[in-house]
């Protein structure tokens, strides 16, 4: 899609008296509205009795993508009762064992100065701009506008031709002066 939501509506609610003490929720919708005009809705709740579900449907004028829980085995059993299968993984250890070796392997490419990082300063600085308005949502109950450009001209400290280093800092504050 290669846009960021213009705008994100969050209704909460907890029906689970120790994670409201803790003034969190535990059944989350969350809308997301995209310039384009396209909309996007992430459900969350903490109250799954089958498991951990993770599902991912995108829907579009070309067709759609689908990601279901994962399991063991795809052997699915149906018969005029209905349909089984084997319970799917648990915990993100199980379901994601091999992303995350291939985060590692990510990563110490980049330290070896094999690969660039594939997620950057401005990905994490929008997910979490992103994460706040949906809590804000929540919290006021109003949808949430979104802009990014005071995030695209924030300077970072890794980027080609900015040091931290006090020596460069030295010698820059010698060239002001």
């Amino acid at each position: 899609m290669k846009e960021l939501p213009t705008q994100v509506h969050t209704m909460a609610h907890c029906f689970t008296p120790a994670i409201a003490e803790l003034d969190d929720v535990d059944t989350v919708s969350i809308t997301m509205k995209f310039g384009s005009g396209a909309i996007a809705s992430i459900d969350l709740s903490r109250l799954s009795t089958y498991g951990y579900d993770q599902r991912t449907e995108v829907y579009g004028s070309k067709g759609m993508l689908m990601n279901h829980n994962t399991s063991p085995t795809n052997l699915r059993h149906s018969n005029v009762t209905g349909e089984t299968a084997q319970p799917m993984y648990y915990s993100f250890p199980q379901r994601y064992a091999a992303s995350y070796q291939q985060e590692l392997v990510h990563f110490l490419n980049i330290i070896q100065g094999l690969e660039d990082p594939r997620v950057v300063k401005e990905d994490t600085l929008f997910s979490s701009y992103i994460a706040e308005a949906c809590e804000e949502s929540h919290r006021t109950g109003l949808p949430v506008s979104l802009s990014f450009d005071h995030l695209r001209s924030t300077p970072g400290v890794h980027e080609k031709g900015v040091s931290n280093d006090a020596e460069s800092v030295t010698q820059e504050a010698k060239v002001t002066s």
